[in-house]
């Protein structure tokens, strides 16, 4: 192993003493790497400046929706009842239908999960069932 180090001048004034490139400097201290990572850490803040961007816009998106909390879909009742609030809001003009088409497609998955979760629930006490009999 090299114990060979940069030797730059840091900021401080002291030398560098990260591992060197073949050049002779570190990766900080290459003037040939520094549009490189000046152009990587510009792509970074970009990067970070659209998933904040993104975040607010989904935060705007459902605002959009009219929607301030999520409805409670545990129930076939309460899923009845908010399917008729989305038909009402069609109607009225207030949403969309490609956005009310979002909102079923929630609706349905909510449905699924509750037709798993009976399955389930009936499968307990099948197999209750069963060890009763024996």
């Amino acid at each position: 192993m090299s114990d060979k180090r940069c030797g730059a001048p840091k900021l401080d004034g002291t030398p560098c003493r990260m591992r060197p490139t073949s050049t002779g400097r570190c990766a900080n201290h290459e003037s040939s790497l520094a549009e490189a990572q000046a152009l990587t850490r510009k792509q970074g803040g970009q990067l970070r400046a659209s998933q904040r961007a993104l975040a607010a816009e989904k935060v705007a998106a459902i605002a959009r929706l009219g929607v301030d909390a999520l409805p409670d879909l545990s129930s076939v009742q309460k899923v009845q009842a908010y399917l008729v609030s989305i038909a009402a809001r069609v109607e009225a003009g207030t949403l969309t239908p490609r956005q009310a088409s979002a909102l079923t497609a929630v609706v349905r998955l909510s449905k699924d999960m509750l037709a798993l979760e009976t399955d389930i629930k009936l499968l307990e006490e099948l197999e209750q069932a069963k060890k009763g009999k024996r």
